[in-house]
């Protein structure tokens, strides 16, 4: 996982050819304009979703993983807690191939703030619990950058 300021962004530059074009479309895009829906970057290699999502306390939520895309997250327009677990997942759904998704528990490691400000990168086999409830925040308006890994 990576967590740090958007102003940052660009030095993760280098990390992956796809990584690289996420990147660069962030730092020349109008992240305000994007329609919700998705929106091709790199056409099935990186995209964007944006979306409105409603925050979940933690214990209404469940830890996802993924096994093709990387997501590469950030709040348009609130505010969300995420968390991230180190160590044993385990599954309470079958791998969604179609949402490359499986859903399930996992032991807490840490965990963040997305805002306007913020960003994570949660990669492949990365346990992660988004979209939790952060202060008075219960919808956000949200951009999830998907990166085949």
């Amino acid at each position: 996982m990576i967590y740090d300021h958007l102003d940052h962004l660009s030095l993760y530059s280098g990390l992956s050819p796809r990584l690289d074009t996420a990147i660069q479309w962030l730092l020349q895009s109008n992240l305000e304009a994007l329609p919700l829906g998705r929106t091709d970057i790199g056409g099935d290699d990186v995209f964007v979703n944006v979306f409105l999502s409603d925050s979940r306390a933690p214990e209404d939520a469940e830890f996802e993983i993924h096994s093709l895309y990387d997501d590469l997250q950030l709040v348009l327009d609130g505010q969300e807690r995420f968390e991230v677990a180190c160590g044993d997942f385990l599954p309470t759904q079958a791998y969604d191939a179609d949402r490359d998704a499986a859903f399930g528990a996992a032991p807490i490691q840490c965990g963040g703030v997305l805002d306007e400000q913020h960003f994570a990168i949660f990669f492949v086999g990365e346990a992660h619990r988004p979209a939790l409830l952060s202060e008075s925040f219960t919808k956000v308006k949200k951009a999830v950058i998907k990166i085949r890994h």
